[in-house]
């Protein structure tokens, strides 16, 4: 967003520091993973529910971020 002009560079680090605070003192201990996928969104709804389903003890993995047409970001846990 800065890089892009839409925040100052002050206003972006208040921005990354705000999060990194965020995350510091409400995440827990599950730590989670994340990975960047490219696919056609139907597949990897059909991988996620697949996975879902065989570790049904674990907290469901998910779409966390939708990057572009065929890119996305999974995260879930470890």
């Amino acid at each position: 967003m800065c890089v892009s002009g839409l925040l100052n560079l002050e206003d972006a680090t208040k921005m990354i520091a705000g999060r990194a605070r965020v995350i510091r003192d409400n995440w827990g201990t599950e730590k989670g993973a994340m990975i960047a996928v490219e696919a056609d969104i139907g597949e990897v709804m059909s991988i996620l529910s697949i996975s879902n389903d065989m570790l049904s003890e674990e907290k469901p993995a998910t779409v966390a971020c939708f990057n572009g047409p065929k890119t996305f970001t999974l995260a879930g846990s470890v």
